[in-house]
């Protein structure tokens, strides 16, 4: 005996919606692909992700993560172009074929995968389709250029990405032109910022240190030389400057971020400035609090909880965990004005953990 199939479509809506409820992403997105129906339904029943990136590079990756530690890579493999001398329009790239993989936990195993050949789409059509059926808003929540990015218009990959949240480099993503040229066009729309190589190195170094973004991270396998000027300039209001390892860098940071607190006490040295975090290899406790006032929370072993004004991605892995931090004990001090800091040290393996918690 055989039975007979019932196209899924043709059933009332409450059955088919309630079908689509019990799905896990993977096959939500996959079903969506199916007809602009399709794809209408999925998004009045799917589980929005709680984290989207989307990763330029020799192909172009969007990841996206759900709360029930669920997630979905989709990888679009473009034809290398024959004429490499100039960048190209990524809209006009010819698609080879486009992999699908979901993953379970942290399990890097790859659960179920797809991939697709000979399709229509162009670039543009991948990334507005995948931003608009997994997404909770209009916009990516990470932007990162990777290797190979280069080939690429920067004005053409503005266009097609659209909104986004925080703008990255991988380590791996070369041509210190193509750099200046990404923060150039992207600047004015980026509202987190994370570099990986000294700044100083770049000629629009002062724009981003004068920009007020809601967190900029510079973190770099080279030197990265902070002076006062340079903490004095920046605007933004979280700050996390990442892997201080010359011994140079780390003398002159102790008498930098001493003279940077004293000035935040007389409310002269940026007054956005919520959070900021500084790893260093040395333990510089004694250096920084020279000369200032300080008072030990009582409560040693109570746990504080400290909220960020914005959805600050270098402060969490997902949308749940951004814009909160838990810890124990610090020092505070106090503004001219009232507005209490709080100072906390930490040490994770050879490293020195500084953070500073403005409160509201």
């Amino acid at each position: 005996m055989t039975t007979k199939l019932i196209p899924l479509l043709v059933l009332p809506y409450l059955v088919y919606a309630k079908i689509f409820r019990y799905m896990n992403p993977y096959h939500q997105i996959s079903i969506s692909l199916l007809s602009k129906r399709a794809k209408a339904i999925v998004k009045t029943v799917n589980t929005k992700a709680e984290l989207i990136t989307c990763q330029i590079g020799i192909e172009i990756t969007i990841r996206a993560v759900w709360t029930n530690s669920t997630s979905t890579i989709t990888r679009i493999y473009l034809r290398s172009a024959q004429d490499k001398s100039f960048s190209r329009n990524l809209d006009d790239c010819e698609i080879e074929h486009v992999d699908f993989q979901r993953f379970e936990g942290r399990n890097l195993d790859i659960a179920e995968s797809q991939k697709w050949r000979n399709v229509s789409w162009r670039v543009k059509d991948w990334v507005d389709h995948f931003r608009d059926v997994v997404n909770k808003t209009e916009e990516f929540d990470i932007l990162r250029f990777g290797e190979g990015s280069h080939r690429y218009d920067v004005k053409s990959v503005r266009e097609i990405i659209g909104r986004f949240q925080q703008l990255t480099f991988n380590e791996s993503c070369p041509e210190e032109s193509f750099h200046q040229n990404v923060l150039v066009s992207f600047l004015p729309v980026t509202k987190q910022l994370v570099l990986t190589r000294d700044p100083h190195d770049n000629e629009i170094f002062e724009t981003v240190l004068r920009k007020k973004f809601d967190s900029l991270e510079i973190g770099s396998r080279n030197i990265f030389h902070c002076t006062l000027n340079d903490l004095l300039k920046m605007r933004s209001r979280c700050i996390i400057l990442n892997r201080a390892l010359s011994t140079d860098f780390i003398e002159g940071i102790k008498g930098n971020l001493n003279q940077f607190l004293k000035l935040w006490i007389q409310n002269k040295a940026n007054r956005n400035l919520e959070y900021m975090k500084i790893v260093s290899n040395e333990q510089i406790l004694r250096s920084i609090l020279e000369g200032i006032n300080y008072q030990r929370f009582a409560g040693v072993k109570e746990q504080r909880t400290f909220i960020h004004s914005k959805n600050v991605f270098s402060m969490g892995s997902t949308r749940a965990k951004v814009n909160y931090k838990k810890f124990q004990g610090g020092l505070d001090i106090r503004r001219c004005d009232g507005k209490v800091g709080t100072l906390h040290f930490d040490r994770r393996g050879n490293c020195s953990i500084i953070q500073f918690f403005v409160w509201n």
